[in-house]
């Protein structure tokens, strides 16, 4: 889609849940100049999104635009544009789900597929994360349900934490002590 006054390579792409014949719904948008294109997380959520909205009657969307959680958006600023994908996916899905037009079981898929990618623990962030908590190794195996000798191997390098220890990493991190205790 063009932008006026900013030639083809000022212009943005746009996202629509469509079903080629009456319904249209823009679902994201953003300049060119700020990312290349989306990526297979994002298409994956996208598809998710178009398959819901696709699935509304007409009683249900006039609802939905009554209720505001559908609605005309003009983008007006780049904040708005470089708003994430996946933001914008599970900010829709969350409206849908408040106003009954989806399940809470297919709001816990929207939350599985956008949430943010859990990051690696280096040996060194993990001893960092332990002493701001002032807990020990073996206090911190115990609050991640792990074994002592795990948590030395992590310390060390020998190991990296994966699967439920790296979540609640995570959230020992994000969180704070008291959330996993």
């Amino acid at each position: 889609m063009a932008l006026p006054g900013r030639g083809k390579r000022g212009s943005a792409r746009t996202l629509v849940a469509t079903n080629s014949a009456n319904r249209w719904f823009f679902v994201f948008g953003f300049e060119k100049n700020d990312r290349d294109n989306i990526n297979a997380k994002e298409l994956s959520a996208l598809k998710a999104l178009a398959s819901d909205l696709l699935r509304l009657g007409v009683s249900e969307l006039s609802a939905a635009v009554a209720a505001k959680t559908l609605q005309g958006y003009t983008m007006k600023t780049k904040t708005q544009a470089k708003r994430r994908i996946l933001e914008a996916v599970h900010g829709t899905a969350a409206d849908l789900h408040s106003a009954g037009f989806i399940s809470k079981r297919r709001m816990r898929e929207y939350d599985a597929l956008c949430l943010a990618p859990i990051p690696r623990y280096s040996r060194k962030k993990i001893r960092a994360l332990r002493q701001r908590h002032r807990i020990s190794q073996a206090v911190l195996a115990t609050v991640l349900n792990t074994s002592l000798s795990t948590v030395r191997q992590w310390e060390i390098g020998a190991k990296q934490p994966s699967g439920p220890s790296l979540k609640l990493l995570d959230l020992l991190d994000r969180k704070g002590l008291e959330a996993l205790i």
